[in-house]
């Protein structure tokens, strides 16, 4: 149903859209995100989600992560090994129209813990929205993220 939706989104919204390229940039995001957690730069936030998914975050960070999780959870774009269209949204509000993409993540890297290499896996949900109204700023923002899994394996 996804390559449907883009298919749409490509004929009937934006000629420009490609799936690659935006499954590339919804990487890009993901990393930078965890690694603004990881490094504790919140304000580096601002701009990359909306108001409602930035205050969601922290308050899920503040309640749930210590700081050694918190550390262990920057990925690079390359350790994202699968990310996934999980549904398309098309909104029409009066003359307005939204687009949100609802993506899966899943990540692995190797990293050393107390001299011993571990296996981080992440998984991640995150609804990124744009705005398709004529006129307005052609940019994806991240509407939810929500870190549904992380594991620490040692080998």
């Amino acid at each position: 149903m996804t390559k449907i939706d883009f298919s749409v989104l490509r004929s009937v919204w934006d000629p420009s859209f490609t799936e690659k390229e935006f499954k590339f940039g919804t990487k890009q995001a993901i990393s930078r995100v965890t690694q603004v957690i990881s490094d504790g730069k919140y304000e580096q936030l601002n701009g990359l989600l909306t108001k409602p998914a930035r205050l969601s975050l922290l308050r899920e960070l503040e309640r749930n992560w210590n700081n050694r999780h918190r550390a262990l959870l920057a990925l690079k774009h390359e350790d994202i090994q699968i990310s996934s269209p999980r549904k398309v949204y098309f909104i029409r509000i009066a003359d307005k129209k939204f687009c949100d993409v609802d993506m899966s993540f899943l990540a692995l890297k190797w990293t050393p813990i107390n001299a011993v290499d571990s296996l981080i896996f992440t998984e991640i949900f995150a609804r990124f929205h744009r705005e398709y109204t004529p006129h307005c700023i052609p940019e994806w923002t991240i509407a939810y993220f929500k870190i549904t899994r992380f594991e620490v394996l040692r080998r």
